[in-house]
């Protein structure tokens, strides 16, 4: 971290293969149901549907009113700018006041490649499970997926297509004091919706420290009554799939 000089041990990691190396930590509340080659054949179904002629463009408009609706805006400052987060005089670890969320740490890493290597790096240390989740329901027979318009300082575009819910879990119970996220009752209710995939997956080792995620898929009935909210939408598989030409 720049003007920073660890004082703490920090962390770090051995491995013979490069750095991505096994993620720890149980994997715990975890639902990986088999509902047979159904699944399977609806999904392919739904994916081969033809796609409505012009309608693609029509969600990359939407996408592009919700961007310039927003007024949003980012901008760099200083890390004595930051509000509730700062270094920890021992360690340096860049972490919020309320010890939630993440911490950024200095990493040493050596690896037992042909050629040896070794370096040294920030990362990032979520030690909690957060919810990619996407939330699917039948129209005339075929699967959509109500996905998000969410904002975030990193994208490219500011405003890309997101799961149904995307949260840690520092961010869904309330840790940062915003509002409540939307949707979230059909991925932690039981009853509320079907669960078709739950699994645990890694988050990029280049950059998490053994991150893990929950990646979600769920559905409702056909016939149940899911408000949308102005930064949702429901795409069809064929939509997603041609949507995932651009950027």
């Amino acid at each position: 971290l720049p003007g920073r000089r660890r004082r703490g041990r920090g962390l770090s990691m051995r491995t013979d293969t490069g750095i991505a190396g096994r993620t720890g930590g149980p994997h715990t509340d975890c639902t990986v149901p088999r509902n047979g080659d159904r699944s399977a054949a609806r999904l392919l179904h739904s994916a081969e549907a033809p796609v409505e002629e012009g309608s693609v463009d029509g969600v990359l408009d939407w996408l592009d009113r919700r961007r310039r609706s927003g007024g949003f805006g980012v901008e760099r400052i200083p890390f004595d700018q930051l509000q509730g987060w700062g270094f920890d005089e021992e360690t340096g670890d860049l972490g919020h006041s309320s010890g939630r969320f993440f911490t950024v740490q200095g990493l040493h890493v050596t690896a037992d490649t042909t050629v040896p290597r070794e370096w040294y790096q920030p990362i990032i240390n979520q030690p909690e499970v957060g919810i990619l989740g996407i939330l699917a329901k039948e129209f005339d027979g075929v699967l959509h997926l109500l996905l998000q318009a969410k904002m975030e300082p990193g994208n490219p575009n500011t405003v890309q297509l997101s799961p149904t819910v995307q949260a840690t879990r520092s961010n869904y119970t309330g840790a940062h004091g915003g509002r409540t996220v939307r949707y979230l009752e059909y991925f932690l209710d039981q009853g509320r919706a079907r669960v078709l995939a739950d699994v645990l997956q890694s988050e990029h080792g280049s950059w998490f420290y053994r991150k893990n995620n929950r990646n979600m898929l769920v559905e409702v009935g056909a016939d149940t009554d899911v408000p949308v909210h102005d930064d949702f939408r429901w795409i069809s598989l064929g939509q997603a799939a041609q949507l995932l030409r651009y950027d």
